[in-house]
């Protein structure tokens, strides 16, 4: 029989994981992460912090690839746009989902220059950095290998954030003839 003490112990820490569960950001369409050390949503982000959720996620792009003795990606400005324009499509509709017009986009852009493209989505929330964004990635089998693939030769990368302060991301690879 279990004491009162253990009782009120197992209760207390039951309704911490509960608490941590609902009020952890929902990070990726294929799974939960909880932690208890994530940052409180902020209120907005200004397009000089966004830039350098932009900034920092190509940095830790190319160090995950580095670390995987994978070639970098290089920064390419009409990929960008494309992933920039997702990226605020998601957090107007306030909804993570894969562009289905990207090869389209991919052939208007390049057209007879590309060989393979492949697109990585998320959803976090505002004030959350390009590293953790990264490590989101990384930490989902599919978006790994697509950050990873030897293939791509060029990134684009977009983030925006929806009114109800969740930050939407997309990288967006092309390999380039």
């Amino acid at each position: 029989m279990r004491s009162i003490a253990s009782r009120r112990i197992g209760a207390v820490a039951a309704a911490a994981a509960t608490f941590i569960a609902l009020s952890a950001p929902v990070t990726g369409a294929q799974s939960l992460q909880l932690s208890v050390g994530t940052p409180a949503p902020c209120e907005k982000a200004t397009s000089a912090e966004l830039e350098q959720v932009v900034d920092d996620i190509y940095e830790h792009t190319n160090r995950e690839r580095a670390a995987a003795t994978v070639a970098p990606v290089k920064r390419l400005d009409s990929l960008e746009r494309i992933a920039r324009n997702w990226s605020q499509q998601m957090a107007e509709e306030n909804r993570m989902y894969h562009n289905p017009g990207i090869r389209g986009q991919v052939e208007a852009t390049y057209p007879r220059q590309w060989s393979s493209y492949g697109e990585n989505v998320l959803q976090n929330w505002c004030g959350a950095t390009g590293e953790a964004l990264v490590a989101q990635w990384m930490n989902s089998t599919p978006h790994r290998l697509n950050l990873l693939n030897p293939a791509h030769t060029h990134l684009g990368v977009g983030a925006a954030v929806a009114d109800s302060r969740k930050l939407y991301s997309t990288q967006n690879f092309v390999r380039l003839k």
